[in-house]
């Protein structure tokens, strides 16, 4: 079972409900996850604002050298991302071997290249 990322931390919901993710083609159960309530939404949410009193304080560079690293872990993982999410919405293109969701993933890393390429390059502190 998967689980949600509050606060760093793969968690449960508070409840400990489920449901299942199924491929809307086949009807396979592709995997389970938390249910998450309201009260999964308020801890997640206090988690962000807690974090941005933080964040505020990181220099510019490095949260342009986090850019760069997440577009690296898309670039890389793209083949797997692209798998999970034609399971998840049914989209046979990508499993039949067609690159259209593989080709969105590789414009997502681009995004994140060139955000941080831009602040780098600027001199900016990122999301100031």
């Amino acid at each position: 079972m998967r689980k949600m990322l509050i606060d760093g931390q793969l968690v449960e919901s508070l409840a400990g409900e489920t449901f299942a993710v199924e491929n809307p083609a086949t009807e396979e159960q592709i995997d389970e996850v938390p249910r998450a309530r309201a009260a999964d939404a308020d801890r997640a949410v206090l988690a962000a604002v807690k974090a941005q009193d933080d964040w505020r304080f990181v220099p510019g560079i490095e949260k342009c050298e986090l850019l760069h690293g997440v577009a690296r872990n898309l670039r890389e993982h793209q083949r797997e991302l692209a798998t999970l999410l034609t399971e998840e919405s049914a989209a046979a293109d990508v499993l039949e071997g067609s690159t259209r969701t593989c080709g969105r993933q590789r414009r997502d890393h681009q995004a994140f290249r060139a955000y941080a390429a831009f602040y780098t390059a600027a001199g900016r502190d990122c999301f100031q």
